[in-house]
């Protein structure tokens, strides 16, 4: 990184998790889109850590890059549990260390058991379709396919072995990366990967626009610890007061669809014409 900071087509941005459980902040996505934007050719994001809910850079990113370690040992053993099914390419940096080529070949001989599964059951990915637009790294986590769609990805997950200190094997990946890129885009399923991320982030905003209206609802009528105490008293029970807390948030929803939209007369009508009824 220190030898990019002179250089004026190279940006870095620290971002953190910011308290967010998924790896990576919420502002993550639109600091993508907004380097898209200015037109940089790749756009790499590296995730916080390693755990099996750290998944949201399957949702941001179009390749996803799974950094393993040499003599991994049961490290390995748990990308059974889940993270197998979101590499794009694994990469087993520190390769000229002890053990790195038995964690590659335990990597590639459960690559062709995903691939097996798959023949026998249902395609899998860590996302469906995508683009290589933005290469996500991810130490651990695993994704459930977000309403898949158009199709399921035909690709075989490259296992690369890098050494990072001196750059052996980086063209190998950067090939993985560039291979990946084209089979997506010649399968098609670059649409559908962005409709679903499009579709994701709009869930996401709503959630938490909803939520923070229904946090409102909750002061609204007391607090959370005084509707807790009325349930404990036997007053009520917690689906009537979540029930009595969405209420206005319902009763909101539904004026609004029922009002005609701004601007909107209706049918067309001539000038001194009778405009038709409801009833008409």
């Amino acid at each position: 990184m220190a030898s990019t900071v002179g250089d004026m087509d190279v940006f870095f941005r620290s971002m953190s998790a910011r308290g967010q459980l998924g790896g990576l902040s919420m502002a993550t996505a639109d600091a993508v889109t907004a380097l898209d934007a200015f037109g940089k050719d790749t756009i790499l994001i590296e995730t916080v850590g390693a755990g099996q809910s750290e998944i949201d850079v399957v949702r941001t990113a179009d390749t996803v890059a799974v950094l393993v370690q040499p003599g991994a040992g049961d490290d390995v053993q748990t990308l059974k549990a889940g993270i197998l099914e979101i590499g794009d390419v694994f990469v087993v940096n520190k390769f000229d260390r002890e053990g790195a080529e038995r964690t590659r070949a335990e990597l590639d001989e459960m690559v062709h058991r995903r691939e097996e599964s798959a023949e026998t059951s249902h395609p899998v990915g860590h996302h469906g379709p995508g683009a290589a637009r933005s290469a996500g790294v991810a130490d651990d986590g695993h994704q459930t396919d977000d309403g898949a769609e158009d199709g399921s990805s035909t690709w075989t997950p490259s296992v690369v072995g890098t050494v990072a200190e001196t750059g052996e094997g980086v063209d190998a990946l950067l090939e993985a990366f560039d291979a990946h890129a084209t089979a997506l885009r010649d399968s098609g399923e670059l649409a559908a990967a962005r409709r679903r991320r499009h579709a994701a982030t709009i869930r996401t905003l709503i959630r938490a626009d909803v939520g923070t209206l229904a946090s409102d609802s909750v002061t609204e009528h007391g607090g959370i610890d005084a509707l807790a105490a009325r349930v404990c008293r036997g007053e009520t029970d917690p689906y009537t007061v979540a029930a009595e807390v969405l209420d206005p948030i319902e009763r909101c929803v539904e004026r609004a669809t029922d009002v005609e939209p701004s601007g909107s007369s209706g049918p067309d009508v001539e000038p001194g014409e009778d405009r038709p009824s409801e009833k008409d």
